[in-house]
């Protein structure tokens, strides 16, 4: 069974929400810890994330 528009819909919202919330923790590493090679690493990550994201559209 095929999912619905609405379920795709959602499961495309929660996504982005995760690898928005994802850069937002990686910020928060940053502030308190500073620019290190995790931080960079976290932060790469959850970019390529939101873009695969939105290139799937």
């Amino acid at each position: 069974m095929e999912p619905t528009e609405l379920e795709k819909l959602q499961w495309e919202n929660k996504a982005l929400k995760d690898a928005l919330q994802y850069l937002v923790d990686t910020k928060k590493r940053k502030d308190t810890i500073g620019k290190d090679s995790i931080y960079i690493q976290r932060k790469n990550m959850g970019w390529r994330k939101a873009e695969a994201l939105l290139k799937q559209e």
